[in-house]
């Protein structure tokens, strides 16, 4: 489960899955086979999904992806900000000893405050990256519910030519 973890909390595949997106999203966007008469998508990007990118499989697995990246991610930073909170220096600190008193003073007057050797200054803003990542995981899920539950129709209608939709067999 540890490489899992560790897998998914990696930089570069977070990187990688956001750059995946960001270029699928804008050739999905701008491509003429998506805009209002224009011509019919090519061959190839029938084939990969992009003359319907925002429901096709890649894209629908990269945003579970990021949303399993962003999950990991957001789990890991719970525990580093619990352990701060309780004392714990993370492998990477680096511990600076208060030889006099005027350094406390000094740290004490510009807002820092603690127990021991571990000081903080507006310590709940250990929990802002924390807050932004719930952020994207209820966004992204917001999405996820959205497409499992859209209900999309079609029909067609020429200049002049009325129909009732509400009717049996007018939306396909």
């Amino acid at each position: 489960m540890s490489r899992v973890l560790s897998f998914l909390r990696a930089p570069r595949l977070a990187l990688s899955v956001i750059g995946f997106l960001a270029a699928w999203t804008g050739v999905g966007a701008w491509a003429p086979w998506m805009q209002p008469q224009g011509p019919a998508a090519p061959a190839w990007a029938v084939a990969v999904g992009l003359d319907h990118p925002f429901t096709s499989w890649p894209f629908l697995v990269a945003v579970a992806l990021l949303f399993a990246t962003t999950f990991a991610c957001t789990w890991g930073k719970r525990a580093r900000i619990l352990a701060i909170r309780r004392g714990d220096f993370p492998p990477s600190a680096l511990r600076l000893p208060l030889r006099d008193a005027d350094a406390g003073a000094f740290l004490a007057a510009e807002g820092f405050r603690g127990r021991g050797e571990l000081l903080t200054r507006f310590a709940p803003a250990l929990w802002g990256g924390w807050i932004f990542h719930v952020g994207l995981l209820v966004l992204i899920a917001a999405v996820l519910v959205q497409h499992a539950f859209a209900d999309s129709g079609v029909f067609d209608l020429s200049e002049g030519e009325r129909a009732n939709l509400a009717a049996h067999g007018t939306v396909v």
